[in-house]
């Protein structure tokens, strides 16, 4: 069986007169318009919770943080070396912070001998990028989680550069 509107091509007003079939006025007006007035009942029968509030929202949860400035970091060493938690090569110092209970490493303070520094989450630090040079860090991440991190926290551990 052919539809109506097959039927009705070619007849330019489709049936509806003059002009009366134009705009949104047909429809009794554009999108949701008039849900609360003469498209009531069609709301409460085809979309009955188009209106007010649904469901929980999950605010952010706070998570204690226990974190250390490079500076406390320096002062410090010894205490993690009788801890276990830091040992001296030739050429730097290997830090483990993560085994000290030590979750993020700030990056105010000054360091005075290089450091390869393991820790979870690591800011930038405060002094002039062209005072500081990087050091390598090796950081317990899942396997592929780098891609989600910026590079700057990707990067654990800074020393200033020798001038």
């Amino acid at each position: 069986m052919v539809s109506r509107t097959r039927k009705l091509r070619g007849s330019r007003t489709h049936g509806r007169g003059k002009k009366h079939g134009r705009g949104a006025g047909g429809r009794g007006g554009t999108g949701n318009a008039g849900l609360h007035k003469h498209k009531r009942k069609w709301m409460i029968k085809y979309d009955p919770e188009h209106f007010g509030r649904h469901g929980f929202t999950r605010h952010a949860q706070m998570h204690p943080t226990a974190a250390i400035d490079l500076e406390d970091l320096t002062r410090r060493l010894g205490e993690f070396e009788a801890a276990g938690h830091a040992k001296k090569d030739k050429a730097r110092t290997d830090v483990d912070l993560t085994a000290a209970g030590i979750d993020k490493l700030l990056g105010s303070g000054r360091v005075t001998s290089p450091m390869r520094i393991t820790v979870a989450k690591a800011s930038r630090p405060r002094w002039p990028r062209s005072r500081m040079r990087a050091v390598r860090s090796s950081s317990p991440r899942k396997p592929g989680s780098d891609r989600c991190l910026s590079k700057s926290r990707r990067r654990a551990a800074f020393t200033p550069s020798s001038r």
